[in-house]
């Protein structure tokens, strides 16, 4: 970062550099750029509209910068007691899965007749063996445990190897790529194909390009990324139940894709919308986007529960929850924070219990915002499905645009939650405040 001169230490705005009447370079510029905001935030309080027009910054986002530095100052990282966030969504959520999966329940006889039925009236039309109740839960426990150990596996490597890793994530893919490219070729020679050259090539052409940019473009940021990888492993590998957090997400998300997916498909069941039934264009995207909505709103609050979980772990590691020698990369920050003292062993059970209690309610919002733009882009891509077999030009190409602008929203959505869900783990406020 280049030096800020033009701000005094205390941040009275006094001393401002005169800057070089020269066109600096696009590098130095955004450094500079770059280093003029750090200085802004740091000095919040006392730095003017106008001691940001004399060095030639924008006031635009001063306000905003304000307003966050008022609310960091109202919300101090993990307070001693937090109040519950956004408990009305909370119990929208609740009302509407535990009435969803209910009303599924109370009509689901049809369902299962109509299922029966279509099986031979529940005889056996196979001789393929189905295994036991006992065998199927064994074979659970036995994918859930080696899922868990070769992921400690990778994350012992990562925290000793962490160059090995980040190099073989590099070029392993391209290498592949390059090695699928070559045989399709040689494929196609052999068997005198001309469809596996196509493809061949394609493959061959990314493989070489992503080969390339990991060698050359890539190589000044491998450094930092080697040693992110390596206090990330670190405070994974003195954490190990994070892993289980995040299979438990996993559960909980397939569950609720049974539970929901079973008792929707017993509703339209029971009310003549069943997969034997007509329906017009209209009710059909009606249902489309019920599905969709309640699948990613239950799967959204699964992932994001695991989310928050992590960024209270790392957040306390970061701010001092452990003493810096229980921890090769330690913590840089001393623990000032009462909540945090030194030696703290457990930073997983109160990050959870702050994840599925206090901010479940702001997990809820966010995740019905990401739920309601992708069911809409469920929808958006159906639509387009459809016109593309009725041969409708026109609307096939408002339906891909709609998906494009709709799946755009949405990624946008999912990346202001993720560090929304940082303030919401650290200090404790509701998601809008986030």
């Amino acid at each position: 970062a280049l030096p800020i001169s033009w701000l005094s230490p205390r941040g009275q705005g006094k001393g401002r550099r005169q800057r070089s009447t020269s066109a600096p370079n696009s590098s130095t510029a955004m450094a500079q750029l770059a280093a003029d905001g750090r200085a802004v935030k740091l000095n919040w309080k006392n730095v003017t509209e106008e001691d940001l027009k004399a060095a030639d910054i924008s006031v635009a986002k001063l306000k905003s910068i304000k307003e966050g530095g008022r609310k960091a100052e109202e919300y101090p990282f993990f307070p001693e007691s937090r109040s519950c966030r956004d408990v009305a969504w909370v119990i929208l959520f609740l009302v509407v899965g535990l009435g969803v999966i209910g009303s599924g329940a109370a009509v689901s006889g049809k369902f299962f007749e109509e299922l029966k039925k279509s099986n031979g009236e529940g005889e056996q039309v196979s001789d393929f063996y189905v295994p036991s109740a006992t065998c199927v839960y064994a074979l659970i426990l036995a994918s859930f445990g080696t899922a868990f150990l070769s992921a400690m596996l990778f994350v012992m490597l990562a925290h000793r190897r962490p160059s090995c890793v980040v190099w073989t994530s590099l070029v392993a893919g391209p290498l592949f790529e390059i090695v699928a490219g070559v045989a399709c070729l040689v494929a196609a020679v052999q068997t005198s194909n001309s469809g596996f050259v196509q493809p061949g090539l394609l493959l061959l052409g990314v493989g070489v390009i992503t080969l390339g940019c990991a060698c050359f473009c890539w190589q000044k940021y491998i450094p930092f990324m080697v040693k992110m990888t390596e206090v990330v492993s670190d405070v994974i590998e003195h954490h190990p139940c994070c892993i289980g957090v995040g299979m438990l997400g996993v559960i909980l998300g397939t569950l609720w894709t049974l539970a929901i997916g079973v008792s929707l498909l017993s509703i339209t069941s029971s009310v003549g919308h069943g997969p034997d039934h007509e329906t017009s264009k209209g009710s059909s995207y009606g249902l489309l986007f019920v599905f969709a909505f309640l699948f990613y709103w239950g799967g959204q609050v699964a992932s994001n529960v695991c989310h928050v979980t992590y960024c209270g772990v790392f957040g306390r590691w970061y701010f001092g929850g452990e003493d810096a020698a229980d921890s090769d990369s330690g913590s840089d920050i001393s623990a000032h924070v009462p909540a945090l003292g030194k030696g703290t062993p457990n930073t997983l059970g109160p990050s959870l219990l702050v994840a599925t209690t206090k901010s479940l309610g702001s997990i809820c919002f966010g995740s019905l915002l990401v739920a309601f733009v992708r069911a809409l882009e469920v929808v958006a891509r159906q639509a387009q499905r459809d016109a593309a077999k009725d041969g409708n030009i026109v609307c096939c190409i408002l339906g891909c645009v709609a998906q494009c602008v709709i799946g755009c929203i949405g990624d946008i959505l999912e990346y202001f939650n993720d560090w929304a869900y940082v303030q919401c783990a650290v200090r404790g406020v509701s998601f809008m405040e986030a």
